[in-house]
């Protein structure tokens, strides 16, 4: 399955960045419209870093980004990525040039590029979330068809305050299952690549001397000091023993105490009930169902999307 491409739109075309393109990044970077609509597409917004991301982003069998044109100007950038268990496509950011807002150049860039998810790609749905207070891009998902099913409280830091985060899906047509990749190579790279990283952190769950799962806080963005938080334990004979428990205590703790986290949270299938209420324990409130998420075993379930604060951190586990 190819990703990227050029996809073209009645005003807009979605192509392959180039390097010239990071002149505009570093312009859009620096406009406080833009950061206070959606931000950019990487932290720290330095032109060095971006040319890095931009050869790493090239190399992502997952990751897709796109500069987007009109009448041969660069007006804008979109970047989605390919969930690992292959369901559906995220749309992390799809950004027009503030002194292009008003002229339907963002809503022709977006319907443009979910014909090419769900026509060519043919992925099962697609999912963005989008600050609250963004009229514009609430309106293009609300055309394109999209509903909110989650919001997250205080989730984006901006012009010294907090605003929620809207999450929504749109749904396609049915589709069959894609993976990643899962040979040593590709997992030992993976955990190289976490160590070196700046924006999450993973651990190992020692229980009586043998390692028995992993937890860690992921994505982490230090403006808004908001992160994704997860956890595994693979052998079913220790469920129930509160191991989990502990483990997420633990990390919870962490990002308050060491990481200065404003707020993390998680996705966790609805029928999950050890880990929801494990999750609950350590201070995680629920802000919503994305429905039929997960298609196991001739079902579809529902995933649990729960959030947590300092002040939710309860004093004693």
């Amino acid at each position: 399955m190819a990703l990227g491409g050029t996809i073209r739109g009645k005003k807009t075309s979605l192509r392959m960045p180039v390097e010239a393109d990071l002149e505009a990044h570093q312009r859009w970077a620096a406009d406080m419209r833009l950061r206070h609509a959606d931000g950019v597409w990487h932290e720290p917004a330095m032109p060095a870093t971006w040319k890095e991301r931009l050869s790493e982003a090239a190399k992502d069998k997952q990751q897709v980004l796109w500069s987007i044109e009109s009448a041969d100007a660069l007006v804008g950038f979109a970047r989605a990525r390919l969930w690992s268990m292959g369901q559906g496509v995220g749309l992390d950011h799809l950004v027009i040039d503030p002194d292009r807002w008003r002229s339907g150049l963002g809503y022709d860039a977006a319907f443009a590029l979910h014909r090419y998810f769900f026509d060519y790609l043919d992925v099962l749905r697609c999912a963005t979330d989008v600050r609250a207070d963004n009229v514009a891009a609430l309106r293009i998902a609300e055309r394109l068809g999209y509903a909110e099913y989650a919001r997250g409280h205080d989730a984006h830091y901006r012009n010294g305050a907090y605003v929620d985060q809207v999450l929504e899906p749109e749904v396609g047509r049915f589709w069959g299952p894609r993976f990643g990749d899962f040979s040593d190579e590709a997992l030992e790279k993976r955990f190289k690549d976490n160590a070196e990283g700046q924006d999450g952190i993973l651990w190992h769950i020692d229980y009586a001397g043998e390692v028995v799962g992993f937890t860690g806080i992921f994505d982490i963005n230090w403006i808004d000091r908001d992160g994704e938080s997860g956890i595994f334990i693979g052998r079913h004979d220790l469920f129930g023993k509160g191991i989990a428990s502990e483990a997420i205590r633990l990390r919870t703790q962490y990002a308050w105490t060491e990481l200065r986290l404003h707020r993390v949270h998680n996705w966790i299938g609805l029928g999950n009930r050890g880990s929801r209420r494990a999750n609950e324990k350590a201070g995680y409130v629920q802000m919503g169902l994305y429905p039929r998420s997960w298609y196991r075993s001739g079902e579809w379930y529902d995933e649990w999307l729960g959030e947590a604060f300092p002040n939710t951190f309860p004093a004693k586990g």
